[in-house]
């Protein structure tokens, strides 16, 4: 090994890769575990409030000491698997919002491998969900949404509002971006068990969710069936749509507004298909 460097910290590097391979492989699992969580712990004291900049260099040293030791007695400390799930979940976030895609597809599914309980279920599924939307994948995006949502729904202490932001996330991935789906597009019914579940854990008031789940409804003809409705019952999708985009400009939520009145065209564009017109 060499010395590179004193300050602010003296660090060693070995001279070859070949070296450290060797050296890393001569130590027992059990030293190979403690030595992870170990220079995990350093990284997070050392660096203090900018530990999140290390997300994934601590997702990699705690996710490894926890597989090395489930082949160890006892297997890891639910410290150390909680610890480790953690920054999973966080390295996830952050290489989705760099767009660097499959990585935080790839460490998503690791947390929800490290998940224990409901709890850490539904977050590791809204995180795999996310990364699967942004890289357009819907029918990955839908299916992880779906199931957060109903993972969410049957635990204690509930949280309607965030069973109806997870539902109507999903569900906007089946009506809004039906392009996003590379398979075949999900049933009706199916979209419209999850969009109820939405409804149904609604709070009362003015809520973003509510927006959302407003917008979804108006545009739903766009998504499903234009030929099967009345000119009666599209005004009262496009009234849905209206209602959510007044309640955001209520909120401050420009961007919210924008796209309900954007869904709330929905009904219109399926009117060509009610005329048996190809023309708009």
């Amino acid at each position: 090994i060499r010395e590179t460097r004193r300050r602010p910290e003296t660090e060693y590097v070995f001279k070859h890769a070949l070296i450290r391979d060797v050296a890393y492989e001569s130590l027992p699992r059990r030293d190979r575990t403690d030595a992870h969580a170990a220079v995990a712990g350093w990284i997070e004291e050392t660096a203090g409030d900018r530990a999140g900049e290390m997300s994934e260099l601590l997702a990699h040293h705690l996710s490894t000491a926890v597989t090395l030791s489930r082949d160890t007695p006892g297997g890891p400390s639910e410290d150390l698997r909680a610890d480790a799930f953690r920054w999973l979940l966080q390295a996830s976030d952050e290489a989705r919002r760099r767009l660097v895609v499959r990585k935080a597809q790839r460490l998503a599914e690791e947390a929800l491998d490290l998940s224990s309980g409901d709890l850490e279920r539904t977050d590791a599924l809204e995180m795999l969900a996310m990364a699967f939307f942004t890289d357009y994948s819907g029918d990955l995006a839908w299916r992880y949404f779906r199931e957060a949502a109903f993972t969410r729904a049957r635990m204690e202490p509930p949280d309607g509002t965030r069973v109806a932001r997870l539902a109507a996330l999903g569900c906007d991935v089946a009506v809004r971006w039906p392009g996003s789906l590379r398979g075949e597009m999900p049933a009706e019914e199916t979209v419209r068990e999850l969009w109820d579940l939405g409804i149904a854990h609604l709070p009362a008031g003015d809520t973003e969710e509510r927006i959302r789940l407003l917008g979804i409804r108006a545009g739903w003809p766009f998504a499903f069936s234009p030929e099967a409705y009345s000119e009666a019952e599209l005004e009262e999708l496009a009234a849905a749509g209206l209602q959510g985009a007044e309640m955001a400009l209520r909120m401050g939520l420009p961007n919210r507004a924008s796209a309900a009145y954007d869904q709330a065209i929905g009904p219109w564009t399926a009117e060509p298909f009610r005329s048996g017109s190809s023309d708009p």
